[in-house]
């Protein structure tokens, strides 16, 4: 399990396992919400796509994907947050983590 803090612009660094499963800097997911959790699958659907469910963003050279403030906010996540994340072949799940998960 890899735990990394959100910042307080809201990006928060994405594991390198995740190069394994081709999330590559330049990469489309889009971003989503199932439960208390975020979701990020990849997608070839363009950047400025947007609906009331999800939104698409980039994973940036440094390897960091946005987490738009409205998403946050659904989910109570906060500057400093620790998030653990969860990788697959499928999508990259992230949830705020506490020491009961």
């Amino acid at each position: 399990m890899k735990i990394e803090k959100l910042n307080d612009l809201g990006l928060i660094k994405l594991p390198e396992e995740r190069l394994k499963f081709g999330y590559l800097a330049g990469t489309n997911v889009e971003i989503s919400i199932e439960s208390e959790k975020i979701i990020l699958t990849k997608t070839e659907k363009s950047i400025d796509f947007e609906d009331k469910n999800s939104l698409i963003c980039n994973i940036d050279e440094l390897g960091r994907v946005h987490i738009r403030s409205e998403l946050r906010e659904k989910l109570f996540f906060k500057h400093g947050d620790n998030i653990q994340f969860e990788i697959n072949n499928d999508s990259i799940i992230m949830a705020k983590f506490s020491a009961q998960n």
